[in-house]
């Protein structure tokens, strides 16, 4: 069996993620001789920690969805609990730096910079990993950041001081991705926490049972779980009572409004008839806003009429688990959101676009653009234009009957 390049097992939080990224149907990446690869590229992913799709996978589904690539750029994404996730042989010619793809090895932070810092566990992870590299292939003798090759000047890539955390030597012992802590960022929630990882809410609850989960703070220290027997019960996932299943207490936790008179709206909204809060009721419609769970089938269908309006964008938000105004706020005017009547303009963008664009496979940022418009229609199987009509679009169209499915 041939060795498999940059495949560091015995590294701590290091997980072969190579059969967890998306992949082109035929497309693959040259195979090169290692011997020419001599630098490193340090990247940032441009994309808030936490949010839905701010993750390897996430960024696989982008660059094959929305760019057409064989998988993901990087060799390597490095999460915030320092998990670091191996993504493709360091010696295939992945797209991360252009024209020097053929000598530099990618690596990506997961976060944006411009706004948040790396965490201590990536700059360890980042530390141990170069470290690692340098030694395991001599003839790599130079790290670099994205902005610093040829070309690429004008990019904000990576908008950190690597070399300040690369001068750092890592310290060691390093703790073990099983049983790690999480130190909390600005805007963290335990449902944000947990997205794209292998765990979830519940599991969180489990491993920090002191823990308000509506009142972290910014620098506490929380568990992340990893043994089997860190991790909360099938029982406990089960049980209404559980904190991890409280519709009112995550309702809460990402800044919703969790009383009775506002999940009764909600439950009306997603096809949850006589909601009158029972237990049964609120598993359901926790599963529907936080698990994307299909909503019931008596949802009140939509025209299929190619016109992306109100009543297409409030059953998006329905099945998509966002809040339900029928309106997409925060948008760029352009050509794209010119043609989408739903549209409200101004900036930082909309919470229904983040969503849907972590569904497709699009770069999460909250503004609907040519790129999510492509990544929209490779998805459900239009043609892959970047452009939407005003009324008849045949996206559109394939769009409102995926949601009358509840199947987007």
């Amino acid at each position: 069996m041939s060795k498999v390049h940059g495949l560091f097992l015995d590294l701590p939080k290091f997980v072969d993620y190579r059969n967890k990224v998306v992949r082109h149907a035929w497309k693959k990446f040259p195979v090169l001789d290692m011997k020419g690869k001599t630098e490193i590229a340090i990247h940032h992913s441009l994309t808030r920690q936490g949010l839905s799709g701010s993750n390897a996978e996430g960024f696989a589904r982008y660059h094959v969805n929305a760019n057409g690539w064989p998988s993901i750029g990087y060799s390597y994404v490095i999460e915030p609990d320092g998990t670091i996730k191996f993504c493709n042989p360091i010696n295939w010619r992945t797209y991360h730096v252009g024209n020097s793809n053929n000598f530099s090895v990618g690596i990506c932070l997961t976060g944006d910079f411009r706004y948040e810092e790396p965490t201590d566990e990536q700059k360890e992870s980042l530390r141990l990993l170069v470290a690692r590299l340098k030694k395991e292939y001599p003839q790599i003798n130079r790290v670099r950041s994205h902005n610093e090759y040829p070309d690429y000047y004008w990019k904000s890539c990576c908008e950190f001081d690597y070399e300040e955390v690369l001068a750092e030597k890592p310290k060691l012992p390093v703790k073990e991705n099983i049983g790690c802590t999480y130190k909390v960022q600005e805007g963290d929630t335990f449902w944000s926490i947990a997205k794209g990882r292998e765990f979830n809410v519940i599991d969180l609850e489990h491993a920090n049972p002191k823990v308000d989960s509506r009142t972290l703070r910014i620098g506490q220290v929380i568990n992340i779980p990893g043994k089997k027997e860190e991790k909360a019960t099938e029982e406990e996932k089960k049980s209404p009572a559980y904190h991890g299943n409280s519709i009112q207490k995550y309702l809460e936790s990402i800044g919703e409004d969790g009383s009775f008179e506002a999940r009764k709206r909600r439950a009306e909204e997603l096809g949850i008839k006589g909601y009158k809060g029972t237990a049964e009721q609120n598993l359901q419609l926790i599963g529907i806003i936080r698990d994307g769970n299909k909503p019931p089938q008596n949802v009140t269908k939509i025209a299929v009429d190619g016109a992306w309006g109100p009543a297409t964008t409030k059953r998006l938000q329905q099945v998509l688990g966002t809040d339900v105004t029928g309106l997409i706020g925060g948008q760029s005017r352009h050509a794209v959101t010119n043609n989408i009547p739903s549209v409200r303009f101004g900036k930082d963008g909309s919470m229904v676009v983040r969503a849907l664009q972590g569904r497709v496979g699009a770069y999460v940022d909250g503004s609907l653009g040519p790129n999510t418009i492509k990544a929209l229609q490779r998805y459900l199987g239009t043609p892959v234009t970047g452009a939407v009509s005003r009324t008849n679009s045949a996206m559109v169209k394939a769009l409102q009957r995926k949601l009358n499915e509840n199947k987007l």
